[in-house]
């Protein structure tokens, strides 16, 4: 189980290096799925990040131009991404509007409603997609438009 200190330095990295996000499913291009995301050429941290919070590593083979270190990314997806950032969630300091995003996600998920097939009904589909291009907004570089 992380420490409150361990909750507080991932808050950081998510600040400065860390990206939330949204993913298309591969089965149903029409919904969506949260993302925690870090991009980082440490290759320590981001094991670090893996081993304490879960998730998966995986690394280019080589840096982008000839003298950069290969890129990695640690990844954290679904109801694990929306937990751990609900931990994180006090600590954050400059995408608070992103973690507010997230935890609109997580309250909506439980009055999630099912069609036959247990498919998510178009409305469910729509709030989702609706809040996948708020966190696009969010994630936009530049001066925030209030």
């Amino acid at each position: 189980m992380p420490t409150k200190e361990e909750y507080s330095y991932l808050a950081g990295v998510m600040d400065s290096d860390g990206c939330f996000s949204f993913c298309k499913e591969t089965e149903n291009k029409s919904n969506v799925y949260p993302r925690l995301i870090v991009a980082n050429t440490n290759e320590e941290l981001l094991y670090w990040l893996k081993d304490t919070f879960g998730g998966n590593v995986r690394f280019n083979k080589k840096g982008f131009k000839d003298n950069w270190k290969p890129l990695g990314m640690w990844v954290l997806g679904r109801q694990k991404a929306l937990d751990l950032n609900n931990k994180i969630f006090d600590y954050i300091i400059s995408k608070h509007r992103q973690t507010l995003i997230f935890r609109v996600f997580n309250c909506a998920k439980k009055f999630d409603l099912r069609v036959e097939g247990n498919r998510l009904s178009k409305d469910n589909i729509d709030g989702r997609l609706y809040l996948a291009e708020q966190m696009k907004l969010a994630n936009k570089k530049g001066v925030a438009v209030t």
